[in-house]
């Protein structure tokens, strides 16, 4: 099971993000690894791009993140060489490259109020993605990003979160 919830289009370049469950997805030859391949139930998240040259298009790279528990994608914005991807993770923590985020909730028991919201920043140099950083924000109770844009040096994030309070940043 796989799903595409954002796309962005530039040029012939093609981004698309979303949620993949198993133990890979294939995006032509560009395979990437759940993090959890033992727990199909478990979705992770992916961003990649494709290449429309007019007549054909093929995969140039993805890169996928995630942890224990489920990811989704909910909205991605490019500003040059920049892949800003929003969405959120359930599980007690969410790993993107090099960084691994925390979930708010001191009680991850609870059925209710277990989504904190991340923000992750990909370089793209043109023949791979890379994940340069990735933050979190939220609370207590369900936080998730429905928007995303990024515009200079600015990136704008907007959604919803179901707390008293929610921490982003300081």
């Amino acid at each position: 099971y796989d799903e595409a919830t954002a796309v962005v289009v530039r040029g012939p370049d093609v981004y698309i993000a979303g949620k993949f469950y198993g133990t890979t997805a294939s995006f032509g030859n560009v395979v990437v690894t759940n993090t959890t391949p033992s727990a199909q139930s478990m979705s992770d998240v992916y961003v990649a791009r494709l290449l429309d040259t007019g007549s054909t298009a093929s995969f140039v790279w993805a890169q996928s993140a995630g942890g224990p528990d489920n990811e989704s994608v909910n909205a991605l914005a490019v500003n040059g060489p920049n892949v800003y991807v929003a969405g959120q993770f359930d599980g007690l923590t969410a790993t993107f490259g090099g960084t691994t985020r925390t979930n708010a909730n001191p009680n991850l028991a609870t059925a209710f109020g277990h989504l904190d919201c991340f923000i992750a920043k990909l370089s793209d140099t043109g023949t791979s993605g890379r994940i340069a950083w990735a933050r979190s924000a939220g609370g207590t109770g369900d936080d998730v990003p429905v928007a995303l844009a990024a515009i200079g040096a600015s990136v704008y994030l907007a959604g919803n979160f179901g707390s008293y309070t929610a921490r982003f940043g300081g």
